[in-house]
């Protein structure tokens, strides 16, 4: 099996998993709390609960129009004015991210039906902020591997080119926008979707800042060659070896840096703790790290 092949295929299992899990913070907390925290499923919120003020003779179209169908109409008309503005400049994993997030929005409204508007829980809050969680986690994940879930980011990029506005500021405008339509469903919605677009905005940094985190180790040890062995055939991981002099005995002694996962850092601890217990370790905490095994330059 073709190896490249094979990796693309995880990578969308992986976003898939993520959006499936955006796509249950949509339909369990977000649409019977009317939660509109911006996005495109923000403003299919607003329209669906607009619908049901259609005159009775067009009431038939609504059955047609539940939030995860109009998300997918709305992905789908700002494709359409994307590719108009700003050409094709969106990527296969972002038009496969926001169709299958609206395709998974509709499927759990078939299976398990819910009324907009009426909540599942009785206290709001704490649904915001499970709903705020499971969001960033889903959406985390999505990011991590290059995906986005389309919507405002658009309208962002539009409004970039166009109006020469900070493109995190632009989709920040277009998110608070949607959220300022919740009015026209309560005034609670509205405090509840700015206060979710704020709680989102942090928790996503918090996530992805989580998972793209490693651990940076440097290790003074008489037992430098056996630890270099194991670090680079059994943890596969590359090692600095730097030359130190101690300040107390004048010795010269070899130093090991390298950088490590969380489960590495516990196996090699462990490894060192049996082969050299008077071992010197430091551990730092790297967010981002970039090269062969890690990151790409261009991610």
């Amino acid at each position: 099996m073709d190896s490249k092949w094979f990796k693309n295929v995880k990578e969308y299992g992986i976003i898939s998993f993520g959006l499936f899990v955006v796509a249950l913070a949509i339909h369990l907390f977000m649409v019977p709390n009317l939660f509109v925290a911006g996005g495109i499923s923000g403003l299919a919120i607003v329209v669906e609960r607009a619908l049901t003020d259609l005159p009775e003779e067009f009431q038939y179209i609504k059955q047609y129009l539940s939030v995860g169908n109009i998300m997918l109409l709305i992905n789908i008309i700002l494709f359409v004015v994307g590719f108009i503005f700003i050409g094709s400049d969106f990527g296969v994993r972002t038009i496969f991210s926001s169709i299958i997030l609206s395709l998974m929005v509709t499927a759990l409204e078939k299976i398990y039906p819910i009324v907009p508007g009426e909540p599942l829980m009785d206290d709001a809050f704490i649904q915001l902020i499970i709903a705020s969680i499971m969001s960033a986690v889903g959406l985390s994940i999505a990011f991590k591997y290059r995906a986005s879930t389309g919507g405002t980011d658009i309208t962002g990029k539009i409004l970039n080119k166009y109006f020469h506005i900070d493109l995190g500021k632009a989709v920040l405008f277009s998110d608070l926008l949607i959220t300022l339509s919740a009015f026209s469903l309560s005034f609670s919605s509205f405090i509840y979707g700015l206060f979710g677009i704020i709680l989102n905005g942090v928790m996503i940094d918090y996530f992805l800042n989580k998972f793209n985190e490693r651990k940076e180790v440097v290790i003074i040890s008489e037992k430098c060659e056996e630890i270099k062995e194991y670090i680079m055939n059994v943890i596969e991981k590359g090692a600095t070896i730097y030359i130190a002099k101690g300040a107390y005995t004048n010795q010269e002694k070899e130093v090991i840096r390298t950088v490590v996962n969380n489960k590495e850092l516990i196996n090699l601890k462990l490894y060192i703790k049996t082969l050299d217990p008077s071992a010197f370790i430091t551990v730092n905490v790297i967010h981002e790290t970039y090269g062969l095994g890690f990151l790409a330059v261009t991610d």
